[in-house]
């Protein structure tokens, strides 16, 4: 079922190449055995998460008005931060992201990670620097305001890389027994960077392949349009216009969890036949159990904790906060 929805989602869930930065850092690293860096250099391993923020269009410039409660990407281990990059235009204005690597408690350029453009449910321009009330901010998530619709924009991909570990000469280390005897011992290094194109071509091409597929599945009951109950943690959601269980996902992550339900289905008969009816339906039920896992924390309500390099499941915070998603 794994192998099937990997191979399905492929081409929307691209690798990247490491970016410069990081192969500055891995030629760093290896400046005593370099003979090997074309060994760590490939896109084998990229993205692990996705952070998204949520976008409003500012009602006094027009300009592109993320709303971020703080710049920290990482708190801990090698600490990270992002920045807001407007293009300086008066009205109509965007903004690009960049990630930097913090000494101490700022950025290269003395960014301070601490900054943020909402609080407290009240947005911050980062253009006009006005203030973009509650009600605005609610008005555009639910399509109400004249200004514009809010949108889930991706500022960051948590990503990783590997280099090998080196003993005190600077020579990488090896494996001496075992299955692996004679491997190189590599460790992973986490790391942040911006979306690219071949990141933002992917969601697109995502969306455009649940269009697609949309109809199909609706015919066979899979997608969650139901109205969502209203209580205690689900009230927020109705007042920025997510009123239905499939509101709560991205395109992408709606594509990959319908897809894992939809071959589950196509498999429940095999189960059955090979394992037998008890056992087979204990192990359908497992495998119902793990999606609902992945549905839990992967969701546009997911939290990213800064503090602690971890994605939070879908109710611990509010539709105002900065999702992310893998």
């Amino acid at each position: 079922m794994i192998s099937y929805v990997e191979q399905q989602m492929a081409d929307v869930t691209p690798f990247s190449t490491i970016p410069r930065s990081e192969m500055e850092a891995l030629k760093q690293h290896c400046k005593r055995c370099e003979e090997i860096i074309p060994l760590f250099a490939g896109p084998e391993w990229d993205q692990i998460g996705l952070i998204y923020c949520r976008q409003v269009t500012c009602p006094h410039c027009g300009g592109e008005a993320p709303l971020l409660n703080t710049c920290w990407l990482a708190k801990e281990g090698d600490k990270w931060g992002v920045r807001v990059i407007p293009d300086g235009r008066p009205k109509g204005a965007k903004v690009r992201f960049e990630t930097y690597r913090i000494k101490g408690n700022r950025g290269p350029n003395g960014e301070d990670p601490n900054f943020a453009t909402v609080s407290n449910g009240v947005g911050i321009c980062v253009h006009c620097r006005q203030a973009i009330p509650a009600e605005e901010i609610k008005a555009q998530a639910r399509g109400e305001s004249p200004h514009g619709k809010w949108q889930d924009r991706l500022y960051c991909v948590v990503a990783v890389r590997y280099q090998p570990k080196l003993d005190k000469n600077g020579r990488p280390r090896h494996y001496q027994n075992g299955a692996r005897a004679g491997e190189i011992m590599t460790e992973k290094i986490r790391f942040f960077r911006p979306p690219n194109d071949c990141d933002l071509q992917a969601l697109a091409a995502a969306e455009k392949r649940l269009r697609e597929r949309w109809p199909a599945w609706e015919r066979q009951g899979l997608i969650p349009t139901e109205v969502i109950p209203k209580g205690h943690k689900t009230i927020e959601l109705f007042r920025v216009g997510m009123t239905r269980w499939c509101d709560l996902f991205t395109p992408r992550q709606l594509l990959g969890h319908l897809t894992l339900v939809a071959e589950l289905n196509r498999l429940k008969p095999e189960i059955l036949q090979e394992l037998g009816e008890e056992r087979g339906r204990a192990v359908v039920t497992y495998l119902q159990l793990m999606i609902d896992k992945c549905v839990d924390y992967n969701s546009k309500q997911t939290m990213w904790h800064a503090s602690r390099g971890v994605i939070g499941h879908t109710f611990t915070t509010l539709p105002t906060c900065p999702g992310a998603v893998s």
